[in-house]
């Protein structure tokens, strides 16, 4: 990985990201209900960069930062089932505006599969899924992701609003949302489930301070979605013992009390494999092993989560900025 590229955040992610501050925020319950505002609010934008906000109406959902980016055989049914899908006759009209003819026509067919009224009511009101194979059809003919967002970028290098609108957006990107940008990038550039000694060259082939973002991300993502017990079970525990001396490092001192605790529940020396820790975790010798354990392990994250909320994302951010880590 090239870890000098991911100190400035490509163009395609500041026009993403610059976008969305005018539309309603894609969060419930609000938007099922502000398909007029929205609108309204997009009269009022220069033409180009209301064209610009609605093209990008296709590739909001598409982010590594949401756990599911989908590929392009699923990209037209994830639009027309999100509430970006309430608009799509304006975005292929944007579409066709900025000369993206083959797209406009795409989503053309692709609204008709809908009937002769478009319901503007995403969900259970417009289930995509129900088209799910001619939508995936579609999509082929639409052409790739990475393609369409060349395409959207393409269009604001040609027109100089644009471009200086992207200058003057860069700026305004907050600390979170580069952070939220970086870190997936870091994900990507080690295998988990690789054998140990594969973990290690792909952890040593990175700056420390990547190093030390990665590994407590990787705690940070298993104790807001699950808990202690989920760490050591999946693949995140193969690198406990790493996690644990950046714990160290950076005077987190709870978490590595509470992770030094789990790691003494298992053998000696550690099984940098979950395979080998599920082995010893759902040993039938030792019956009651897994629930004591699991007991265990989900009070001390309880007690992680009354003593020392949001520490770890403090921390990471207090790290990309000491270390000069957040994208520009």
């Amino acid at each position: 990985m090239d870890f000098g590229a991911l100190k400035r955040m490509p163009e395609s992610e500041v026009i993403r990201l610059g976008t969305l501050r005018y539309t309603v925020p894609a969060a419930a319950p609000a938007y099922a209900k502000d398909h007029d505002r929205t609108l309204a609010k997009l009269a009022e934008l220069d033409p180009a960069l209301r064209r610009l906000v609605l093209t990008e109406f296709l590739a909001q959902f598409a982010r590594p930062d949401l756990k599911w980016e989908p590929d392009d055989s699923e990209h037209l049914v994830y639009f027309f089932d999100l509430w970006w899908g309430d608009f799509a006759p304006e975005v292929r009209d944007a579409l066709r505006e900025v000369g993206l003819e083959l797209q406009a026509d795409v989503l053309s067919e692709a609204i008709r599969l809908f009937g002769r009224d478009y319901r503007k009511s995403w969900g259970k009101g417009r289930d995509a899924h129900v088209f799910e194979r001619q939508l995936a059809a579609l999509d082929i003919k639409f052409g790739s992701q990475p393609d369409y967002v060349r395409a959207i970028a393409d269009y604001v290098r040609r027109e100089p609003r644009l471009s200086q609108w992207t200058a003057d957006m860069r700026p305004q990107i907050t600390d979170d949302e580069r952070l939220t940008w970086l870190m997936p990038h870091l994900v990507s550039a080690v295998d988990l489930g690789a054998p140990h000694a594969v973990v290690r060259a792909q952890l040593a082939a990175m700056p420390r301070p990547y190093q030390q973002l990665f590994l407590l991300g990787t705690l940070n993502r298993e104790l807001m979605s699950e808990n202690l017990y989920e760490f050591f079970c999946g693949q995140s525990g193969n690198v406990a013992p790493e996690v644990l001396q950046v714990l160290h490092e950076l005077g987190l001192d709870k978490h590595a009390v509470a992770v030094e605790q789990g790691m003494a529940m298992l053998p000696t020396p550690y099984p940098t494999s979950a395979e080998q820790r599920n082995d010893f975790i759902y040993s039938p010798l030792a019956p009651s092993r897994q629930q004591t354990m699991d007991e265990r392990l989900s009070h001390l994250s309880y007690e992680l989560e009354q003593s020392a909320h949001d520490a770890l994302d403090d921390a990471m951010m207090a790290l990309a900025k000491r270390e000069g880590l957040l994208p520009q």
